[in-house]
């Protein structure tokens, strides 16, 4: 497999759908209590600051490129989450690790609270939810995955450095945006390890981005050769009604079912 970011682009074509990792990070939540123990819950009324975004990063899919902003001021994200609403929309696929449940939701409260234009639907891929579904770990943070892939680890972040951060300390700010950085380029890794796992809803059919129906519907890519059997037929798919002959993709080694043409759709 090619497991690098610098192969990857290599194998990829000029019209290949842009496939987009980000990254965001927030300021905590103040909140104000008599005790530690409080049942698990905690009401409304105890909130005394709210939370907001201190910086976002992304990178595309075999580009050198990192981009990153952050919040201009303590408590002011408006700026931040008007950019990062157009990164994450100027892309075909967007990648993330627990994206769908935190990243994204976070996002659209903060278009709710500035009085933005929500989201639309959008092509997401969650490295986090294809950990958890495929395989047997005995942990699937960020960090895990990246020693257990052996493609790096995270940035361990200082005492007291997401307390400047919400000040703005312009020595903060540079170490904050060398943290989140790494989450990103760390996310990529992990999704090349984890991209030949995806089975049916992990990952958007990439041939619907293309307008085709012949390439690698998970990576993009036309190198594609039939998947063998021990008897060296062509293996198949079956379903309750047909079968399907099954491909692989040399580029990312994931498997996936062609029509009953030969066009390649899943």
């Amino acid at each position: 497999m090619r497991g690098s970011p610098a192969a990857w682009k290599e194998s990829r074509a000029e019209d290949a759908p842009r496939i987009r990792f980000w990254d965001i990070e927030t300021a905590a939540l103040h909140l104000r209590a008599y005790q530690r123990n409080v049942n698990g819950w905690i009401p409304s009324s105890a909130i005394k600051r709210d939370s907001w975004m201190l910086s976002a990063c992304w990178k595309d899919l075999g580009d050198d490129t990192m981009h990153s902003a952050t919040h201009k001021a303590p408590q002011n994200d408006k700026a931040l989450t008007k950019q990062v609403r157009g990164a994450v929309l100027d892309c075909d696929v967007l990648v993330h690790h627990n994206g769908n449940k935190f990243d994204l939701p976070f996002l659209s409260g903060r278009l709710a609270f500035h009085k933005l234009p929500p989201l639309p639907q959008i092509r997401t891929v969650d490295t986090l939810k294809i950990a958890r579904r495929h395989l047997r770990l005995p942990a699937y943070d960020l960090d895990y995955l990246g020693q257990f892939f052996d493609v790096g680890r995270k940035v361990v972040k200082e005492r007291g450095l997401e307390e400047r951060m919400e000040e703005g300390d312009p020595g903060a700010v540079r170490a904050f945006i060398e943290y989140n950085e790494q989450d990103v380029l760390l996310l990529e890794r992990v999704y090349l390890r984890l991209l030949p796992f995806c089975k049916g809803n992990d990952h958007p059919n990439l041939n619907l981005v293309l307008g085709t129906m012949h390439h690698c519907p998970r990576c993009g890519s036309l190198d594609t050769v039939p998947e063998r059997a021990t008897n060296g037929e062509t293996r198949k798919h079956r379903t309750q009604v047909r079968s399907y002959p099954q491909y692989r993709c040399k580029t990312c080694q994931a498997t996936f079912r062609g029509d009953m043409t030969g066009g390649i759709y899943r």
